[in-house]
């Protein structure tokens, strides 16, 4: 197995993205991927099938003009089949309506009208920045979150260490590794990686023992994968 090979002309970074690479690969071939349920009705398997063509362009889109003429190409496909879709789901909708008041079944009629009412939420945005003060504008609070979370993160402490030895770290242990794996929260939704714990608790000896190489090696170059270094916020106003 490709994971199991020496790691002595790799850096962290190299071996995480093999692993990563090899652990999804792995898991599309022998697992798959169960299709999430939509929560939009009118939504068909001929739009979802263009959602995962858009998805798919989304990680290169970046990189050349092309890339980025084909995801939003895409991305309007997606839109216009969408359309299409909630338009004749709402005309279905309105005939079962109709039909139910012909034939007197009006208390299905008025349950899919009150399935079709939709209740206005006004967003609210309740953030305050270090004075206290209400901010209302998008990119006040958007500020105010960048200098949260940068302040969050500040290393503050301070290195009095005046030694010119370096002591060697003592090497991290199978058995700690596998405990880490043991206690990782299942039913989580997946990090940056996209890689869920289920996952990594599948075969626990060849993923112990790869992480384990992977940690040590981190502890021996001092650098870290970009992954595991990036951090995403999602704000919930």
């Amino acid at each position: 197995m490709i994971l199991a090979e020496t790691t002595k002309e790799r850096m962290p970074n190299e071996l995480w993205e093999e692993m990563k690479k090899t652990l999804k690969d792995t898991a599309n071939s022998v697992i798959g991927k169960r299709r999430k349920s939509t929560n939009k009705p009118w939504i068909t398997e001929e739009t979802l099938r263009l959602m995962d063509n858009r998805k798919s362009l989304k990680a290169n889109k970046s990189r050349t003009e092309e890339d980025r003429r084909a995801y939003c190409q895409a991305s309007a496909a997606v839109q216009r089949q969408a359309g299409r879709d909630k338009q004749r789901w709402l005309e279905e909708q309105c005939q079962m309506v109709e039909e139910g008041l012909k034939t007197a079944n009006t208390k299905h009629a008025f349950q899919v009208v009150k399935k079709l009412r939709k209740t206005f939420t006004r967003k609210q945005h309740n953030i305050q920045d270090e004075k206290g003060r209400l901010l209302t504008e998008l990119h006040d609070i958007l500020d105010r979150w960048k200098t949260y979370t940068g302040k969050l993160y500040m290393d503050e402490s301070k290195d009095d260490d005046d030694t010119s030895v370096e002591e060697k770290a003592a090497s991290i242990l199978v058995d700690k590794v596998r405990e880490a794996i043991r206690r990782l929260p299942c039913g989580k939704a997946a990090g940056y990686d996209d890689l869920p714990a289920e996952l990594i608790k599948l075969d626990t000896d060849v993923i112990e023992r790869v992480f384990c190489m992977l940690c040590n090696l981190m502890v021996d170059t001092g650098e870290w994968p970009d992954d595991w270094r990036r951090s995403v916020f999602v704000t919930i106003p």
